[in-house]
């Protein structure tokens, strides 16, 4: 299975190695990480549309009250995504494969792969201020991720603000709350820093709170 997934992630690579853009970030708690690699095409359709292609490398893990789950994936989307001066709006389909190892009382090892929807959207409601959000639902392991955000512009090189989140599936769902900044690095290259407290419940009804963190970072080429 692993020999399978390396192959998959280095096929995935070798056809990228040409102009696009690259998204990398990290995520998590003391209960579940989530980090991943995307590279990003567009196609143009007409002014103020444009069809936004993705293959995407992956790797969640989480621990559950009664199970610990380990789980690379690779998958690929495509999104319509609308915009304007003062909005973008997008959403489609993808297909993802996970390579999961599922560990309680003992050690089980499983293909997930089914559909994947995703959605963002992006609104200036005034001068340097943003609302947006975002959401993804995994039908291969019942994954739901969602965030909403406020971001204030303080200068052309800081944004600053505040943002909720939820994610989990039937064995651990997870809620935060928390604050962000951005700030350019170069040019067409920035950074995103959040971090906030997050409470997880497992699936016997039981909670627990701890902070959590996430970098992320994407370059234009």
């Amino acid at each position: 299975m692993t020999a399978r997934f390396a192959t998959m992630v280095a096929l995935l690579l070798a056809t990228s190695l040409r102009a696009g853009e690259w998204v990398l970030g990290a995520d998590g708690d003391s209960r579940h990480t989530f980090a991943y690699l995307s590279r990003i095409e567009r196609k143009p359709l007409r002014r103020g549309a444009e069809l936004v292609f993705s293959g995407t490398v992956s790797y969640l893990h989480y621990d559950a009250s009664d199970v610990t789950v380990n789980s690379p994936g690779i998958g690929a989307a495509v999104e319509y995504r609308i915009f304007g001066p003062r909005f973008s709006i997008a959403a489609g389909p993808g297909y993802e494969i996970r390579f999961t190892q599922r560990r309680n009382a003992s050690r089980e090892n499983e293909i997930e792969q089914g559909p994947v929807a995703l959605g963002n959207a992006t609104f200036l409601v005034a001068q340097r201020t943003w609302l947006g959000g975002d959401a993804s639902y995994s039908f291969a392991n019942e994954w739901l991720a969602g965030r909403a955000q406020f971001k204030q512009g303080i200068s052309d090189t800081l944004r600053v603000g505040l943002e909720v989140g939820w994610s989990g599936n039937r064995d651990l769902r997870i809620r935060s709350q928390g604050g962000l900044f951005e700030i350019p690095t170069a040019e067409n290259t920035w950074l995103q820093f959040r971090a906030g407290t997050s409470t997880a419940r497992d699936r016997n009804g039981s909670e627990s709170s701890q902070p959590y963190y996430s970098v992320g970072v994407a370059r234009s080429f």
